[in-house]
């Protein structure tokens, strides 16, 4: 019944798909994110519906493709070079068989960015986008939740199986960058029962995110609640509220919680933390040796005995013997599979998506009556911020949830620069980028 209920709902979004490709957008978001035919337990576990709702958009952005926006904004030209950059850098792979195979599954995900891009053009469009993103990692949120809940957090929350949030630190990143997009959205909203919806989305989002056990979610996690609390307009409210949650996890968190945090503070004894270590250390000397760094994949045995201070931690990584499967962090693995040339590109488009976020934020004060703008920029900053503090352990530079976002800033960068945020203006300029519209001014001509 699973089976038939999911596929029901997909071929209707997929039609729905071909006449507005933006709905395509949302469906094979649905798909890869919250993944919705994994729980079911028959024939549509299997079904390839990720690649049948990409097809059936970018179907639909063929047949309008009069009507599709492209961004032409610094943060999109950044993507697309990065884009071609590591395409690039799989050219002169070290293990060029195993680089393409896995630049062909970031290519896809990067595609569908690229979709996004092109079809966030509307302040609808843009909130429509995130609300969907909210719903889906909030769906999986809110199920782990309930889980820790009732078995006394003593057990990890993953996410749903053969996806790419399915272990424990995929799944604690997605939280952390979803959380201050909620709140944020939950400030736009109009009735209580929403208002009530998104707060119990957002806890649920929290606990999440401790219940995965992974020490570099807690570190996104703090440091989303810091930077939050900076940008929020109630200060006050949210100290106490977030006092009254750490009060509340001290007193009911298992030991074995607080044994696998306290890690953190003791990484010398700690041994993944110091395969971490060697594995930085073993990225910057491969990067330094070779330009362009050694291509996806390229964190092997032979990497470690030629470049790392202690060989014998690049056994740990798993992969059959060969060792050495990751760098630990998003940074170093940018390095070591692109080199400071692809590492360049990568943290321009970070910084590039950051200041555009700040000048919108900052631009939107001067328009009280543009509250939105104020509330989803300052989510996607925060979101971005928690990232790439949770990255800073991770290996998740091309983490599908970050790409997705990182399409919406494009999207909101692009409604407002091109005026589209004013109620009645049109939403298909022109062609050339156009220089950002003052709020002020706008507001001020539209009385």
């Amino acid at each position: 019944m699973r089976d038939l209920l999911v596929l029901a709902i997909f071929a209707i979004g997929v039609l729905y798909a071909i006449r507005d490709p933006f709905i395509g957008v949302i469906v094979y978001y649905w798909i890869s994110v919250m993944n919705p035919h994994r729980y079911a337990w028959g024939f549509a576990r299997e079904f390839p519906l990720a690649l049948i709702a990409a097809l059936a958009t970018m179907l639909g952005i063929a047949l309008r493709w009069n009507e599709v926006q492209l961004p032409r904004n610094r943060e999109f030209y950044a993507f697309l070079l990065l884009w071609g950059f590591m395409t690039i850098t799989t050219v002169f792979a070290f293990y060029p068989d195993d680089a393409w195979v896995v630049w062909k599954l970031i290519s896809k995900t990067f595609l569908m960015t690229l979709a996004a891009m092109m079809l966030l053009t509307t302040r609808q469009r843009v909130i429509y986008f995130l609300l969907a993103l909210v719903a889906f990692v909030g769906f999986v949120a809110v199920k782990g939740a309930v889980f820790g809940v009732l078995t006394g957090g003593r057990y990890m929350v993953w996410g749903p199986p053969d996806s790419f949030l399915a272990d424990n630190n995929a799944l604690g990143l997605a939280t952390v960058m979803v959380l201050p997009i909620c709140f944020q959205l939950r400030e736009l909203t109009r009735k209580k029962w929403q208002s009530r919806a998104m707060l119990v989305v957002g806890v649920c989002l929290i606990i999440s995110t401790v219940l995965t056990y992974s020490r570099g979610a807690l570190v996104g996690l703090l440091t989303v609640g810091i930077f939050y609390f900076v940008v929020s307009k109630q200060k006050v409210r949210v100290l106490l509220v977030g006092t009254f949650l750490v009060v509340v996890a001290l007193n009911v968190l298992p030991s074995t919680w607080f044994d696998r945090m306290n890690t953190i503070k003791t990484y010398e004894e700690d041994g993944s933390a110091n395969m971490r270590l060697n594995s930085w250390t073993m990225s910057w000397n491969l990067a330094k040796d070779n330009p362009l760094g050694g291509g996806f994949d390229c964190f092997r045995l032979e990497q470690y005995h030629r470049y790392s201070p202690n060989p014998e931690l690049g056994k740990a990584g798993g992969r059959g013997g060969v060792g050495g499967s990751t760098a630990h962090s998003l940074y170093f693995e940018v390095i070591a599979t692109q080199g400071f040339g692809g590492f360049t590109i990568y943290m321009a488009a970070l910084g590039f998506m950051l200041l555009t976020l700040m000048r919108i934020n900052r631009n939107a004060r001067a328009a009280p009556d543009e509250e939105w703008l104020s509330s989803v920029s300052r989510g996607l900053l925060v979101s971005i911020l928690g990232f790439m503090s949770c990255g800073a352990f991770q290996s998740k530079a091309f983490f599908d949830m970050f790409w997705a976002i990182y399409a919406c800033g494009v999207g909101l960068a692009y409604v407002v620069d091109s005026g589209a945020w004013v109620e009645g203006a049109q939403t298909a300029p022109a062609p050339a980028r156009v220089a950002p519209v003052p709020l002020r001014q706008v507001r001020s001509s539209h009385r």
